[in-house]
């Protein structure tokens, strides 16, 4: 069963947002630390299966980042079931790929253009896998929401 991993620094209810993570271990154990870090709740998931297990049991997600490189699945018929279910319908999604191949260069325009056409929130592309870009990307989709140096008491520049 799918848990909730708890953020490690705290912050007010208001500010903490639940993020459903899709993708393989590795990139999860990295993105998950780091959303943890940043105050959140991560619901780390590594098939379709489990995401669509949690989202018919638990209470809500705010956000979902997916790799579209997904085993044998796919984002896109996910991304539709999700936004299918009045419940999930306002959830934001970001989708992501991180790989520098050949064939990943050469569809990417296509993938990005079928994942806005859908509606997806944010599509993002890395040559490599970047937990400091994805989580400044997070950042800024995340609603109502201060500037990290605003929250912290600091004046913005």
């Amino acid at each position: 069963m799918t848990e909730i991993k708890l953020p490690i620094t705290h912050r007010p209810p208001e500010e903490t947002f639940r993020i459903m993570v899709l993708d393989t271990p590795d990139h999860i154990e990295a993105l998950t630390l780091a959303c943890e870090l940043d105050g959140h709740q991560v619901v780390p998931v590594t098939s379709i299966a489990s995401g669509m297990r949690f989202l018919d049991t638990k209470d809500r997600i705010d956000i979902v980042i997916s790799t579209i490189h997904l085993e044998e699945e796919s984002v896109f018929d996910f991304f539709r079931v999700l936004r299918s279910k009045p419940e999930h319908k306002d959830v934001k999604f970001m989708m992501i790929c991180s790989s520098s191949t050949d064939f990943s260069l050469a569809v990417n325009d296509a993938i990005e253009t079928a994942a806005q056409v859908m509606g997806v929130d944010k599509y993002l592309m890395m040559k490599n896998y970047d937990v400091t870009r994805l989580v400044k990307e997070l950042e800024a989709m995340l609603p109502n929401r201060l500037p990290k140096r605003e929250r912290m008491g600091e004046q913005s520049t």
